[in-house]
């Protein structure tokens, strides 16, 4: 069948890489089918497919796999990548298995050793520790004094003088201002008297004498008011002596 030509020395498991192989004694001009194999049990290389643009495993539906075409001799040389997967470190064996399209007879390759190195793991980096951010009081605010209300002083309601009593003395005081009021009064309406022809009447000034003596009614009649009440201050005085004795 032909041989694994160019391969590398060593791999690290996840990492691709690409191998070269040649075979001879083949069908002329026909296509065939190519897988990687490799690691233990030869099932832990996976090979690359342009076909799904996709990592196929070896177990994987042939096609799926890529191709190769010989020439006029029956011979072809041809590149594969491939890689390990799920595998430990280690010397691995790897070769290469053909099937002719539209056939079910596997051809398989020599076998080479790879040295496999498992995948050192990248260390997470470590989240530095964010402060916490300080929280800053917030201002009391304080409280405005609410104005004290003046209060309104409310009116005193005034009062209404009442009209005192009228004694029975102020009562004959009116009784006698009327009547001489009365008197005034007819007299003032004058008489008619028939003239004499050729003589004209004295003529006295009524409205004057009316004046005076209305002042001198309003004058006594204050006098006797303030007399009588004094005698009736006086009286009651006195019998209040009289019973104290």
């Amino acid at each position: 069948m032909g041989a694994v030509t160019s391969y590398p020395s060593a791999v690290v498991v996840g990492d691709s890489f690409d191998v070269t192989f040649e075979s001879s004694g083949l069908d002329t001009v026909t296509s065939y089918y190519v897988k990687a194999l490799g690691g233990d049990s030869f099932n832990e290389v996976d090979t690359w497919s342009d076909k799904t643009s996709s990592w196929l495993q070896q177990n994987a539906t042939w096609s799926d796999m890529p191709e190769f075409t010989t020439n006029n001799q029956g011979s072809a040389s041809a590149t594969l990548r491939a890689r390990f997967e799920n595998t430990s470190s280690g010397n691995k064996e790897f070769k290469i298995r053909i099937r002719k399209v539209c056939s079910s007879n596997n051809q398989d390759s020599s076998t080479v050793l790879i040295s496999v190195t498992a995948a050192t793991p990248t260390p997470s980096p470590t989240p530095s520790p964010t402060s916490a951010p300080t929280s800053v009081p917030t201002p009391t605010s304080t409280p405005s004094a609410s104005p004290t209300k003046t209060p309104t002083p409310k009116p005193s309601p005034t009062k209404t003088p009442k009209p005192s009593p009228i004694s029975s003395d102020q009562d004959e005081d009116v009784d006698v201002v009327l009547g001489l009021r009365d008197e005034l009064e007819k007299e003032e309406t004058p008489t008619p008297t028939p003239e004499v022809m050729g003589m004209a009447k004295a003529k006295f000034p009524v409205s004057s004498i009316l004046f005076l003596l209305g002042g001198s009614s309003f004058i006594g009649l204050a006098g006797f008011s303030f007399f009588k009440q004094k005698k009736k201050d006086y009286t009651v005085e006195s019998e209040e002596s009289s019973g104290e004795s």
